[in-house]
């Protein structure tokens, strides 16, 4: 009788090892599916997410049709604005690293090799500097 308390408890054990895989594979394929469905919200136009957004808070303010109408409003140009934003800053970006390229290109026709291994420790040296510098400035 004992034997079958021991088999008994491992066919126990190997089902609850089953019901534990099954518990993580259901999480794994729910945060898969919001992770989705988080990459598909962001191929809305502007149009569609401003109506969402509208949407969403005439429920949770109980907001008048007028009332809506306007925060829709607001809410397109605010999406329209930082997407113009985004494309501004990231075009600023390219244009730095552009330049910058530029400037180190130029630099390397001037200076010799030794000179530019002299000017890169300095820029080491200057950056490590300035990371101590940040941090003893945040302690209060």
């Amino acid at each position: 009788m004992h034997c079958q308390t021991i088999r008994i408890k491992t066919n126990d054990m190997k089902t609850t090892k089953l019901y534990m895989v099954l518990v993580y594979l259901l999480a794994f394929l729910a945060l898969s599916i919001s992770s989705f469905a988080q990459d598909k919200d962001t191929k809305k136009t502007p149009e569609e997410k401003a109506k969402i957004t509208s949407e969403k808070l005439k429920t949770s303010l109980n907001l008048t049709d007028e009332q809506t109408t306007k925060i829709y409003a607001l809410n397109l140009q605010r999406i329209k604005d930082n997407k113009e934003f985004r494309e501004i800053k990231e075009k600023q970006n390219s244009d730095m690293k552009k330049k910058r390229s530029e400037y180190k290109d130029s630099l390397k026709t001037i200076l010799t090799d030794d000179q530019m291994k002299a000017m890169k420790n300095m820029h080491k040296e200057k950056k490590s500097k300035k990371g101590h510098r940040h941090k003893r400035h945040h302690r209060v």
